[in-house]
């Protein structure tokens, strides 16, 4: 219980039973343009990890609630991964509907402080930067080997530092 009367809960058990925080009615976030700071983005948006559903979906308000010129959206390869959710197609909309003006895909590996540097030199300029990342390997964390930790992570967590260190 804080100051406010509100309950916070951060209770996070790995193994059986599971406790995660419980959802709770009546809160949401709701985030819109600001009208008091309409050109605080003018500059280029970097979506690292962008090729999922989750950069994928926020692509678009980033271009439209947000307005930025431009969204870089970043992957290892450069293509989605997994086409089982009609990821391909929903990118395949958004550049018909933005054009490649202002959404790029480039390919660079955010684990790798010298790519993220590289792209950085590219954009010529400090961007907005949202690290969206993830390395599937389909296992309970019970269950997961030595190797499937640092694999896993180095995307997550070096990428995160990585970012933060080339725009500080």
């Amino acid at each position: 219980l804080d100051s406010s009367g509100l309950v916070f809960e951060a209770e996070v058990v790995i193994s059986r039973p599971v406790f995660v925080c419980r959802l709770m009615q009546g809160w949401s976030l709701h985030l819109t343009r600001d009208p008091q700071h309409p050109s605080k983005s003018r500059h280029v948006c970097v979506v690292a990890g962008g090729l999922g559903g989750l950069g994928l979906n926020f692509t678009p308000w980033l271009l439209d609630v947000q307005n930025f010129p431009q969204v870089v959206i970043t992957s290892r390869s450069g293509k989605v991964a997994r086409d089982g959710q009609g990821l391909g197609d929903r990118l395949s909309a958004i550049m018909a509907q933005y054009g490649a003006a202002r959404v790029a895909v480039r390919v660079n590996d955010s684990s790798s402080m010298a790519e993220t540097r590289a792209l950085l030199q590219v954009l010529q300029g400090a961007p907005s930067w949202l690290h969206m990342p993830h390395v599937l390997r389909d296992r309970l964390i019970r269950s997961a080997l030595p190797d499937d930790i640092p694999y896993v992570l180095s995307a997550k967590a070096v990428g995160a530092w990585n970012a933060h260190a080339v725009t500080a």
